[in-house]
C-alpha cells in the first residue's frame, strides 16, 4: 500500500512538474508582441513594442532565477521521496517550500504579464483578450479533455 502511494504521488509529481514549463521558455518560444501578425492586428507602435520588449527582458533574468529556484525545491522533493527516510513534516516543509517557489514564479510571471498589457490601449487589450481566448478554443478543439 506504501509503495501504491508513493508511485501515485511520483506521478502526480511529474505531471505537476511536465504541466508547470518554463515560463521563461514559453515567453522566449512566442514573444507575441513580435509576431508581424499581432503587431497588424492590435496595430501596436515601434514605441509600445519596445516598451513590451524592455519589460520582458528586464524581468527575463528574474524569471530565469526563479526557475532554476523552483527546479532546485523540486529536485530536493524527489530526493526525499524516493529516500523514503524522512518524517511526514519534513516531506509537508520541502513540499511548502517547493510550492513557495513555484508561487514566486508564478507571481512574477503575472506581474511581467500586466505590466505588458498596461503599455496597450483598453481596445488593444480587448483584442488582445479576443485572440488569447480564440487561441484556447482552438487548443481545446484538437487536445479534449476526455480522452
Amino acid at each position: 500500500m506504501r509503495l501504491l502511494k508513493l508511485l501515485i504521488f511520483l506521478v502526480l509529481l511529474a505531471c505537476m512538474t511536465a504541466l508547470g514549463s518554463s515560463p521563461v521558455d514559453a515567453a522566449q518560444r512566442h514573444r507575441w508582441w513580435q509576431s508581424g501578425e499581432v503587431k497588424t492586428t492590435l496595430d501596436l507602435t515601434a514605441t509600445q513594442t519596445a516598451a513590451i520588449e524592455d519589460i520582458y527582458r528586464s524581468t527575463r533574468p528574474v524569471l530565469r532565477a526563479l526557475m532554476t529556484a523552483v527546479e532546485e525545491e523540486r529536485g530536493e522533493l524527489s530526493d526525499l521521496i524516493v529516500g523514503m527516510t524522512v518524517e511526514d513534516w519534513e516531506l509537508t516543509l520541502q513540499i511548502d517550500k517547493a510550492e513557495a517557489a513555484r508561487s514566486a514564479l508564478s507571481k512574477e510571471r503575472i506581474l511581467m504579464l500586466y505590466h505588458i498589457r498596461q503599455e496597450l490601449t483598453i481596445e488593444q487589450q480587448q483584442t488582445l483578450t479576443e485572440l488569447e481566448e480564440e487561441r484556447r478554443r482552438k487548443w481545446r478543439e484538437r487536445v479534449p479533455l476526455n480522452q
